[in-house]
């Protein structure tokens, strides 16, 4: 099947009921619980998602509410 990317994007939205890049980051978010759960630490579950560090993850998915400041 061939379709542009506008056209995947379209169509995430109708059969989700939401965008396809807040379905990107729902699951990066549930295979990081299930990390978590498994006692894998954060930068493991960093690398094995594509980040190149611990903090990089955290940056993009953990709101700035929950980061933990040194202090």
């Amino acid at each position: 099947m061939h379709s542009t990317e506008r056209t995947l994007l379209r169509h995430s939205l109708r059969e989700l009921g939401i965008s396809f890049d807040e379905w990107r980051q729902r699951l990066i978010v549930l295979r990081a619980l299930a990390g978590l759960e498994t006692g894998a630490s954060v930068e493991c579950i960093a690398r094995d998602l594509g980040y190149k560090s611990p903090s990089a993850f955290i940056q993009h998915n953990v709101p700035p509410m929950h980061r933990s400041h040194p202090g």
